[in-house]
């Protein structure tokens, strides 16, 4: 399990990098419509990647209940 915190660049060229070679990415960010987005562009590119490669974290590093959520 990798855990990443992306947004463009650097982040998203690694989880697309890491899923395309065999890791189970999970892509923290606040906003599941932004995350969804994300996490279809490297599927576009990679189809033959299975959909449990790269998930969606919730995570709001203001919010300590979030992040309580996000470590379990």
């Amino acid at each position: 399990m990798v855990l990443i915190f992306y947004s463009t660049g650097l982040g998203y060229e690694a989880v697309r990098q890491l899923a395309s070679r065999g890791a189970k990415v999970y892509m923290a960010a606040r906003s599941k419509s932004k995350a969804t987005e994300a996490i279809r562009n490297p599927r576009q590119s990679h189809p033959s990647l299975p959909p449990e490669m790269i998930k969606w974290l919730p995570l709001d590093l203001e919010d300590l209940s979030s992040i309580v959520e996000a470590a379990r």
